[in-house]
């Protein structure tokens, strides 16, 4: 990308050490969230899962004692 791209995006010059780290701690903290948001959807997956699987025992028992009956 070039510079001129880079000035019209809005995307100032890293100038600086200090500014890159602070940019890159910027950028960690991104990736963190992403990923802890990833985490989280993984969970809800393994709870819908864990339902299901709870829900088809109780219709097997449900339908084991209408049959006893």
């Amino acid at each position: 990308m070039s510079e001129e791209r880079v000035s019209k995006v809005g995307v100032p010059e890293i100038k600086t050490e200090s500014a890159l780290e602070e940019r890159l701690s910027i950028f960690d903290a991104f990736v963190d969230h992403g990923r802890a948001i990833v985490n989280h959807a993984n969970h809800i997956q393994r709870q819908q899962k864990e339902i299901e699987e709870l829900k088809n025992l109780l219709r097997e028992y449900l339908q084991q004692g209408e049959q006893h009956v």
